[in-house]
Order: structure tokens, then C-alpha cells, then sequence
């Protein structure tokens, strides 16, 4: 790249690729400050070069984690200028304020979430949670402070272990936490009332693609007649794909499935490490967003609002 705000997008990258930046949400504000700061920063001497450089800095982006569709949007919503702006300045400033507007509105998403979905907890709740979701959290912790919320179950989350991340945070903010491993869960769904999950992306036919297990946690759930919600901002919901067979699912290679024991130690077995599963939509009881909690038949209708005609189309480059 030409313009001198390079280091922003290799540095996010590179965070994205290393898991020092996950979540859904979490990626995608990450993605969306590195292209604010790439284009605040810009040589103003050498803005013809700014469009080409925004989208290979979407390109490096985007190949990080491609399954995450809140990154593919986080992107598409930063740069929605490119479609209409032809001043390389009036774009520059443009996509800073639109990276500016998605990160704080981002944010706020994740409180109104919280809000909305604790509505949804029952009194005296005991919640089973998975990885380590910002909106799934934000809702078990107002269940909580409203005095719903009993206990938190939450998974081990191999094999990043991000259910670590999960116990902590609750521990510290006083919620009374227990950890399983995850093939616990289905022993332990009996003691659960209400199973509270994140996203990473909800396709149009409401579809829930989520870390690697969340699955399971539905089926179980659906057997013991507990109530699964996920809780996603509307930018998580996939305005191209229909349903989860949509979705290429990723694989991050075997070292992180061989941990702790060395990948040279396990000669003659093949390993896989799919990041997520597909929860088909018939095992969701709501999908909470920031608009409170929508129904299937309002995915499109939100998703064609989102993202007006021929804005996907003009980003198929991505």
C-alpha cells in the first residue's frame, strides 16, 4: 500500500489471524478502526491511490477469518461510500466517520441486547453459555443484575478454551460461574433453564453458524425442553447466504486440535479443527438483536434494509 496508514490493517490482521482479537463483534469493530485509521491517516498528497489501497486493506482483512460474516459486513458498511463517491476526499472523510459510527453503534448494540434479552431470562435462572460472546453475556449479566440469574454454566470451549475467557469475567463481576468441559453438557442440561449463545453468522433462513459445539448444545437442549436464544447484532445476519450449507465452514489446521500433545506425535492420525457448526433455525427459540427479538420471516426484510440494493453486489470483489 502507498498510503502510510498500512500498519493499522497488517496489525489487525495479523491480531485476527492470532486470536488476539475474537468474537464476532469483536472483529468486526477491530476491521472497521483499521480502515477508519488507514484512511484518516493517508497521505492527503497521494489520495489517488486511496480507493485501490482500501480495498486490498479489505482483501487482507476479510481473509482472516472469511466464516465471520460480521467482519464481511463491518467491512461492506465502512466502505459503503465507495459506491456513490467519486472525490477522493469527500471518501477519506467518509469512510473515518463511518468507521467512527460503526464501532460506537456497535457497541451500544451490545448493551441494548442485553437489555432486551435478559427480558427473556426467567426468575431464578441457572444459564448455559458457549465461547465467549460480548452480546450473550451483556444479557446474562442484566439477568443477573436483576436479580433472574442464579448460576452460569458455561463450556470449556476447546480448543482455544474461550469459556475461560467467560469464567473469569463473570467471576469477577460477581455471577456465580461453573465450567465444564464440553462434552459435559448434555449431563448437565437438566440442571439448566435457559441456554444463552452468541453469533457469528445467522444466514436469511435463520440459520445459527457459531463456534464448534453450539450445535450440540441446541440438540440437547431441544431434548430437555430448554429454551435456546441466540443474541447477535443485525450485522452478524448474512444478507447472501440463504441457509447454513451456504457457509464454508472453517478449518484452522490440526496444531490447535493436538494441544497439548505436538503435532509430530501423532503420526498416522488425521486431525480437523472445524472453527464453527451449523444450528439449524427449527432449534432456535428467539435470535435476540438490538431491535429486540425477530423472527425468521424478518430476516430478509431486515437484511434488504441493511444493505440497499446493489450495495452487495458492488462489493463482490470482497
Amino acid at each position: 500500500m502507498d498510503g502510510k496508514g498500512s500498519g493499522p490493517i497488517e496489525r489487525t490482521a495479523d491480531d485476527i489471524l492470532s486470536m488476539r482479537v475474537r468474537g464476532a463483534g469483536r472483529i468486526g469493530r477491530a476491521a472497521s478502526r483499521a480502515l477508519g485509521e488507514l484512511a484518516s491517516d493517508y497521505d492527503r498528497g497521494n489520495l489517488g491511490n486511496l480507493s485501490y489501497d482500501l480495498m486490498e486493506a479489505a482483501s487482507a482483512l476479510l481473509s482472516t477469518r472469511p466464516t465471520a460474516v460480521s467482519l464481511r459486513n463491518a467491512i461492506i458498511l465502512t466502505l459503503s461510500g465507495m459506491v456513490s463517491l467519486d472525490d477522493p476526499e469527500e471518501l477519506r472523510e467518509d469512510v473515518f466517520k463511518r468507521s467512527r459510527d460503526f464501532v460506537s453503534h456497535s457497541e451500544d448494540f451490545v448493551s441494548i441486547i442485553g437489555r432486551k434479552g435478559a427480558a427473556l431470562i426467567p426468575d431464578d435462572a441457572t444459564v448455559l453459555t458457549h465461547c465467549n460472546s460480548s452480546a450473550a453475556l451483556s444479557a446474562i449479566y442484566e439477568g443477573f443484575r436483576l436479580g433472574k440469574v442464579r448460576r452460569v454454566i458455561n463450556t470449556e470451549t476447546r480448543p482455544w478454551r474461550q469459556g475461560h475467557i467467560t469464567s473469569r469475567w463473570l467471576a469477577r463481576n460477581g455471577v456465580p460461574v461453573t465450567m465444564i468441559v464440553d462434552s459435559a453438557v448434555n449431563h448437565i442440561m437438566k440442571d439448566v433453564d435457559i441456554v444463552m449463545v452468541g453469533a457469528d453468522t445467522i444466514t436469511r433462513c435463520g440459520d445459527l453458524i457459531n463456534k464448534i459445539g453450539t450445535s450440540q448444545i441446541a440438540l440437547s437442549a431441544g431434548e430437555n425442553s430448554v429454551s435456546f436464544h441466540t443474541c447477535a447484532e443485525t450485522y452478524k445476519f448474512s444478507p447472501t447466504a440463504y441457509a447454513g450449507a451456504d457457509v464454508t465452514i472453517e478449518d484452522r489446521g490440526p496444531e490447535e486440535v493436538a494441544d497439548p500433545l505436538k503435532v509430530e506425535d501423532m503420526e498416522g492420525v488425521d486431525l480437523r479443527n472445524p472453527v464453527f457448526d451449523v444450528t439449524p433455525a427449527r432449534f432456535i427459540d428467539s435470535m435476540i438483536t438490538e431491535r429486540g427479538p425477530i423472527s425468521q420471516e424478518e430476516i430478509g426484510i431486515l437484511m434488504d434494509e441493511i444493505f440497499p440494493h446493489g450495495l452487495i453486489d458492488h462489493f463482490s470483489w470482497l
